[in-house]
């Protein structure tokens, strides 16, 4: 499976050869720019393998526009690039906790979410690209105790409005008491809604990526 592993780009991430636009996924966005019937204003690549390519949606809106980069760390463009947030350091103390919760709370809010917010334009929203470095940690952490890991899945599997428009609050509940919110279980079905063909999992059948069914490793 390709990744990009951030930690060995932290120096300098805005100046990686990922960016390259002959042997890695091309720059960041341009003085180009088109802008949606949502508001939003996205920064055109100008050179690399999918510059050409028009996603159809803003978020969950229909609206066509160039595919976008906007390299940015907070304050300044392209900065550090929130390098911080991904460094071998908090890696390695990330792949030290002991559950899954812990584990993923840690992953999704600290280096996954510095990688989305500094890459911005379609990554700065759902952007799958950084997606295969995450599964690569998870499966580096399950790899240091199998027989456990492997079925530890745990967590909030939704987090509900409340009445009134608020929604989970710390420990894991929503705003109101007497509505907690759901918690997540390994026969949570995957709805793939028809994508491809494929049928509907339960997260127990992948979680092992030396699984038939999955059939890779890193």
């Amino acid at each position: 499976m390709v990744y990009w592993d951030w930690t060995l780009d932290v120096k300098d991430v805005a100046g990686s050869d990922l960016w390259d636009p002959v042997n890695g996924v091309g720059g960041n966005g341009g003085d180009k720019t088109e802008k949606t019937s949502d508001g939003r204003e996205w920064k055109c690549l100008v050179d690399g393998p999918f510059k050409d390519i028009r996603p159809a949606y803003s978020r969950t809106m229909a609206a066509e526009h160039c595919l976008s980069r906007d390299l940015f760390d907070g304050t300044s463009r392209p900065g550090t690039m929130r390098a911080a947030g991904y460094t071998p350091e908090l890696i390695a103390d990330m792949n030290k906790l002991p559950d899954f919760e812990s584990f993923e709370f840690k992953l999704e809010n600290v280096p996954h979410g510095s990688i989305h917010s500094a890459v911005g334009g379609e990554m700065g929203d759902l952007g799958p690209s950084s997606s295969p470095n995450v599964d690569r940690l998870r499966s580096l952490w399950q790899q240091q105790n199998p027989e456990a890991r492997l079925q530890d899945y745990a967590g909030i599997r939704e987090r509900l409005e409340a009445p009134g428009g608020g929604n989970a609050t710390a420990g894991g509940n929503s705003t109101q008491n007497d509505m907690p919110n759901p918690r997540a279980a390994l026969t949570d079905m995957m709805p793939f809604m028809g994508l491809t063909g494929a049928e509907d999992f339960p997260v127990s059948v992948v979680m092992d990526t030396n699984s038939e069914l999955l059939c890779y490793t890193y």
